[in-house]
């Protein structure tokens, strides 16, 4: 009877583990590692000093220049959108002192999938550039976060500034607040990225000098800190030089800035998708538990069965041995139990009247005794 229980019950488990290995493999991570619709992050990043030409004086100055960075996702728009896409809003400000209009300003929007994280073709993606207003565009290569299971590898990075791909080659693992990051670099060599009207007095051409139509070029060395799980930047640093350029003339400084992502943003990043990190690496691994497990529950079925039923029989034949042995025992006390009985008894009269014989002599003794002193007196 046990086996019969046993044996579909073991067969039931091992298919159960088998299917939630499969669903934790194949599905789950369609389901979990994917970007969120109401997506919203915001990011500091700082350089306390920074040089730059600042344009509200028309001067070069060195102090703290702050980014701020902000990407949200349009949900409404993502779920008309369907097709697992999700609609992205990107705002970057960069400035020296709050206040109107900020050294350099750009926003994009544009529609990413939501397992891959890479932009898909869309006819709402526009770019601002600050200059020109929103333009029509085509962007490509990650942008806002690497692939979830981020790899030892090289990626290709959406440039706001240059408007196209570039590097970023992973180069060491790091640790930053007890998280484990790749880190990732990349540099943009020297590029000019547009024409800009300055004063010709930046180039040493005296305060009255007609402005200059000038080339404005850009380099940066990127820094990425990438969570792998997530694919998450958890931190980042940009070293960029943007200079202006006429012939005939030594290139003018616009900014030359090392910014780093503030203490405070990268606490809250690790805190943040530490914790959805640890998740995705328990969805990884469980397979690989659930799976074997299930697997062997089912090859092992019926031994576990034939086992379980032998160690019933066992132990059913122990007890009807000393169940046996109970009635044998029973049956002998019932045996002598009557001759017991009589011999209790002939030994107890025996011994009553030895005693009552032997009181009743020594009274007559006594009273015999008594009866000659009287006499005698």
């Amino acid at each position: 009877m046990l086996r019969k229980l046993a044996l579909p019950f073991l067969i039931g488990l091992g298919a159960f583990l088998v299917v939630m290995a499969l669903g934790l493999k194949f599905w789950a991570p369609d389901k979990l590692a994917i970007i969120p619709l109401d997506q919203n992050t915001r990011q500091e990043l700082t350089d306390p000093n920074a040089k730059f030409f600042d344009a509200d004086t028309l001067s070069y100055k060195e102090g703290p220049v702050n980014t701020t960075l902000v990407v949200a996702a349009d949900k409404s728009g993502s779920e008309k959108l369907g097709d697992n896409k999700v609609i992205l809003n990107k705002w970057q400000v960069t400035d020296n002192n709050n206040t109107p209009p900020p050294m350099a300003a750009n926003s994009a929007t544009y529609a990413v999938d939501r397992n891959s994280g890479l932009p898909v073709k869309w006819s709402g993606t526009t770019l601002n550039d600050g200059v020109n207003g929103d333009q029509p565009a085509t962007v490509e290569g990650y942008t806002i976060k690497f692939p979830f299971g981020t790899q030892k590898t090289t990626y290709k990075y959406w440039d706001d500034t240059l408007k196209k791909t570039m590097d970023m080659k992973y180069v060491s693992t790091e640790s930053i607040n007890g998280l484990q990051v790749y880190k990732f670099e990349g540099t943009v060599p020297e590029t000019t990225f547009r024409m800009q009207e300055v004063p010709g007095a930046i180039f040493g051409l005296g305060a009255s000098s007609a402005g200059q139509n000038a080339e404005r070029t850009y380099a940066n060395t990127r820094i990425l800190w990438v969570e792998p799980q997530t694919g998450v930047f958890i931190k980042a640093s940009e070293h960029q030089l943007q200079r202006f350029k006429i012939p005939g003339h030594d290139p003018a400084l616009a900014v030359d800035t090392t910014q780093v992502m503030t203490p405070a943003t990268v606490k809250e990043n690790t805190d943040y998708w530490g914790q959805k990190a640890f998740l995705l690496k328990v969805l990884h691994i469980m397979p690989w538990i659930l799976g074997p497990l299930g697997v062997l529950t089912l090859l092992g079925a019926p031994f576990l069965a034939r086992l379980l039923e032998r160690r019933n029989e066992e132990d059913y034949s122990e007890w009807q041995d000393h169940d046996d042995d109970d009635d044998r025992s029973g049956r002998h006390v019932a045996a002598t139990e009557p001759e017991a009985r009589e011999n209790h008894e002939y030994v107890h009269a025996d011994q009553i009247w030895d005693d009552e014989y032997s009181s009743r002599a020594e009274r007559r003794s006594g009273t015999g005794d008594d009866t000659i002193e009287l006499r005698k007196k």
